[in-house]
């Protein structure tokens, strides 16, 4: 679950190469590129693959759409298992650019529902994504866990053992404007319950969006632009954390 600068544009940070660099000081075989809504990324991802020997898993983080008839949209993570899995995210990337309505200051933001991946789920795995995904969002604002519940029978029908709830190491606590708390420690621990209940398999990735720590300052000014307000404004939208960045093995295995 990483993003990039060339996919994920005033959100991600890393540089292309450099986040395959930063996989292979940190012991890390593969690395997943996963913007938003996109695959610009993906042929940089392979050069920087071919230059640095980290293998490259290729896929997107989708935006998914319970009900294309609303504006309403989710992330949901997509990742190629072989071929067959990169040209259906290709496949369902382009649908989903036939689906697209006008979202946060204007842009347009491309969406696939439940007939798509339906149809373009061979070869193909999906995570359940950040505190944004369609599962989090019905435990967090709907807090309705018999629903969220209802989401992820429906998608494990679809990709079967292909179906991932995803974990994350990160500390991210926001109040959004509805006044519901988005907390991602109560998160995983709603949606280990789920696995463990469910037997429904889990996995944990990073959502990086700057190389290290270090890089966390220089992400929130990004945003900052991104927003069009100033870095003191505080109604402007900023993550209020500083761990979304590509972790060592020892600091995930420590968070949890």
């Amino acid at each position: 679950h990483n993003h990039t600068e060339l996919g994920s544009p005033l959100d991600g940070m890393n540089d292309t190469l450099d986040l395959f660099k930063r996989a292979k000081e940190v012991g890390h075989p593969a690395v997943a590129v996963t913007d938003h809504g996109t695959l610009t990324a993906i042929y940089d991802a392979y050069m920087a693959s071919q230059k640095t020997g980290i293998k490259l898993i290729p896929g997107m983080e989708a935006y998914f759409s319970n009900d294309l008839s609303e504006k309403k949209n989710h992330h949901l993570v997509l990742l190629a298992k072989n071929e067959i899995g990169y040209k259906n995210i290709l496949r369902l990337n382009y649908l989903a650019f036939q689906n697209q309505v006008s979202g946060y200051m204007g842009r347009l933001i491309p969406r696939i529902s439940w007939e798509h991946i339906e149809k373009y789920n061979e070869g193909v795995f999906a995570l359940t994504a950040c505190s944004n995904g369609l599962i989090a969002k019905t435990l967090i604002t709907d807090q309705d866990e018999k629903l969220a519940i209802e989401y992820v029978n429906r998608f494990h029908s679809i990709f079967k053992d292909r179906f991932f709830l995803e974990l994350q190491p990160h500390a991210l606590q926001a109040t959004q404007k509805n006044g519901k708390e988005v907390n991602q420690v109560k998160l995983n621990e709603s949606l280990l319950k789920i696995s463990n209940d469910l037997g429904i398999q889990y996995v944990i990735t990073c959502d990086a969006h700057y190389r290290d720590k270090e890089h966390a300052k220089y992400h929130d000014l990004m945003l900052a632009i991104k927003d069009k307000k100033a870095v003191d404004d505080p109604d402007r939208f900023r993550y209020g954390v500083q761990d979304m960045y590509l972790k060592t093995h020892e600091e995930i295995i420590d968070f949890f």
